[in-house]
This record gives structure tokens, sequence and C-alpha cells, in this order.
């Protein structure tokens, strides 16, 4: 058995190492699917894999400053560079519905090459998508009556809205808080510092889980530093970004193109002085374009680093598909200018900004191109809540925060607007590859 480990082991440290490890990578960190092998199997396979990368570490002249026991992810695995330390969590929600709970598994990084994994559930929460709807209802009942009925009753109806926010709110704390969730939230607590900038994945299949306000969790009350962004968005297939989020250089001129979609009923001029505000570099406005004009700008060999698009928007019920309002008399999809957007993000384009209604569907199939970062608006959004958030979002930017910092930062500031709209900040949300 020794000399099959020694023969197994240096065959295999002569495989081609950009694909044996990634996947040797994915095997350790849980993420390669492995159901229906045997455990000895299993173990003989994960000793190998150690023991290979500790062989190709010694083959570049660099030390493992620790290997754990076979079944458990190495804390670092040593030809990692300084580059890839991070603070990142990625919590994967799947296998289960609000009837019969969730399987969670966390995936958590501090500053290590190779994430800690750590397993957990998500109890039944039966009446947590019923709660959800009587929120949406709620606002988006808040939203179509609030000019046309009484002040009276308007105040009625918000407090209202604000009680059932409030209602699920307290709710979603408590379903957190249960007993085998905890552990992860436990394990959170102790590899990371309140004064951390922490990023938190969620890649989950549900769609109701996607929209969700995490931000609501008292876990990020205590991390002031820290904030949750949108993964893979149900699609099994994707991996959720690995590393820190993209920073925004403000060093350089930025190159930003702006699209202005049917806009009937938006005043978008405050959210164009925002833009213009921002902008030091090339800004360009496409003003209810046509299909080919939009074509031809995300091609432009020049490169675009920000995408916005201000307008109308809906996505499916499901939230797997979105479409624009591109002008007063084309909708399009974001399959329908999916090579355009690929070629954009291939010349350079870091975030699209979605300043408009009930995006998720967009930051699904956005997700598909790996556009890196994506904001969106997860249900349809008041005009001013639209417009608040954009000026601070942009204005945390230019302060040099991060991308998820500026969007908590963001959110923050709009919760003087939960007077007259009781849950303005649920709706921001960050996507990120």
């Amino acid at each position: 058995m020794d000399n099959l480990f020694f023969v197994l082991g240096f065959e295999l440290s002569l495989v081609d190492w950009s694909s044996w490890g990634s996947w040797v990578r994915e095997l350790l960190a849980g993420e390669t699917t492995t159901s229906g092998w045997q455990p000895s199997l299993l173990e003989i396979v994960q000793t190998i894999a150690i023991a290979t990368l500790s062989t190709n570490a010694v083959l570049q002249s660099k030390t493992a400053k620790e290997i754990q026991a076979p079944g458990q992810a190495p804390d670092c695995i040593p030809d990692c560079s300084e580059r890839d330390a991070k603070k990142l969590a990625t919590l994967t929600i799947k296998d289960g519905d609000f009837a019969s709970g969730f399987s969670v598994t966390a995936n958590i990084w501090n500053d290590d090459c190779m994430p800690g994994t750590f397993s957990g559930k998500l109890p039944p929460a039966p009446s947590l998508p019923e709660m959800y709807d009587n929120c949406q209802s709620c606002a988006e009942g808040q939203l179509r009556k609030l000019k046309a009925i009484s002040s009276t009753k308007n105040h009625s109806t918000k407090e209202l809205c604000r009680q059932e926010v409030r209602k699920l709110e307290q709710y979603l704390n408590s379903w957190l808080g249960s007993d085998n969730f905890r552990l992860i939230a436990d394990k959170l607590r102790e590899k990371f510092q309140p004064e951390d900038e922490l990023l938190v994945l969620i890649d989950a299949e549900n769609s109701l889980l996607q929209r969700l306000p995490w931000h609501c969790w008292n876990f990020f009350e205590a991390y002031p530093r820290s904030q949750y962004a949108l993964g893979a968005l149900g699609n099994p297939g994707k991996k959720s970004m690995q590393g820190k989020p993209l920073h925004i250089s403000l060093q350089d001129r930025l190159k930003i193109l702006v699209v202005i979609g049917n806009v009937e009923g938006i005043d978008i001029q405050p959210d164009l002085e925002a833009i213009a505000n921002f902008a030091k570099g090339e800004l360009v406005c496409l003003e209810q374009p046509t299909r080919e004009e939009l074509n031809q700008y995300l091609w432009d060999d020049r490169g675009w680093n920000i995408f916005c698009f201000l307008g109308h928007s809906d996505s499916s019920e499901d939230k797997v598909r979105g479409t624009i309002g591109l002008n007063e008399t084309e909708k399009l999809a974001i399959a329908d200018f999916k090579y355009a957007l690929k070629a954009a993000i291939s010349r350079g384009l870091q975030l699209g900004i979605f300043n408009s209604c009930d995006g998720l569907g967009l930051a699904k199939e956005l997700a598909d191109l790996d556009i890196p970062q994506a904001i969106v608006m997860r249900e349809p959004v008041p005009d001013m809540v639209a417009q608040k958030f954009l000026k601070y979002f942009l204005s945390s930017l230019a302060r040099g925060k991060s991308s998820p910092l500026a969007l908590r930062e963001a959110r923050e500031k709009l919760q003087y607007l939960e007077t007259d709209f009781p849950s303005a900040t649920w709706l921001p949300t960050i996507c990120i590859r």
C-alpha cells in the first residue's frame, strides 16, 4: 500500500496542474460530487490529493504550513500567493424547501487559500413564503395607490406595511438563529473580527431565498464592514467568485456607458446628475437607442468599465429571465444582446448597474455571462428610492469603498425613506460572480 501511494502520488504530481489542481481543490473543499463513493475510496483519494499538493509545493520550493487529516480541507495550500488572501464566506443553500428545511454548506476563508468547510441546516419555515408575499403585496399596493388615496388612508396602509415588514424581519432572525444554523454563524464569529471587511456570498437555488432581506440578519449588525451578495443565483454549473470583490479604480479614467431606455412616468434627471458628478473619465449616454446602436456601442473596442441602465425592466415569475424597456417600442431580453455584453465584459466591463424595477431575472442572466458584479433592484422600486440609492452608492464608490460596502452604506442611508416606503432598504442587491 505504501508503494501504491508513492507511485500514485508521483504520477499524479506530473498531471497538468491547471486541471488537476482545480479538481483537487474542489474535492477538498467539498465542492465535487462524491455521492456513491465508498468511504475507503474517498479517503484514499483525499489522502493522495493532499500528498500530491504537498509534493507540488516541494517541487516549487515551498513548505506546507499545515496538512490536516484526510477528509478535511487544508487551512492553506502552500502554492497560493498573497494576492489570493481574502475574508470571504460562501453559504450554499440547497436540497430542500421551506416545508422541509434546507441543507447549508459554508466555506470560510480568512486570508487562507483553502476554505474551512462546515455544514448546517435551516429548519422548516412554512409560513415564511406567505409572510414575504404579504410584505410584497403591501409594498406594491402602496406604490400603486400612493398618489390615488387620501393621506389618512395612506397613513394606515403604510403602518400596515411597516408591521408586515417588522414581522418578517423578526421571523427571519429567529429562523437564522436556529440551533443547526447557529453552528455556522458561530464559526463565522470565530473566524472573523468585527472590524474585518467581510463578504458573505449567498448561493441559493430557491428564488425566494434570493429575494429575502439577508441584510436584516443580526450577524451583519455586529460586523459593520460586512455585506452579503448573491452568488451563482441558482445555477449549479456556475462557481461563485473565490476572491475579493473588485474595487473600481478611480485613479483610472473610467469609461461609463449609460443607456436611457423607456422612462415613461420616471424622473431620471437626479440619476443623470449623480452619474455626471461621479464620472471623471469618459461618459456616453444613449437615449432610447435602437438594438443596432446598443450593439454597436457594447462592441466598441475602447471597452467600458461601468454599464448603467435607467428605465423600466421586469423579470419572469421564476426570476430566471429579465427584460429591459430599450425604448418606447422595444423590450429587450438579456439573451437578445448577450454576445455584445460578453464582448464588453472581455474588454474590461466590471460593473453593471440596473437602477430599474424587478431586476433579479436580469441579474441571473448577467451572472450566466460572467459579469464580475451587477447591482439590481430585486422588486418594483419607487422613483425616489432609485434616485437616492444611485446618488448614495456612487458617492460611496467615489470615496474608495468596495462595491459591496458602497452598497451597504447607500442602503442604510435609505432608511429614512421607510416612513413612506417601508421596505426601501430591502431593494438594492449586489450579485458577484
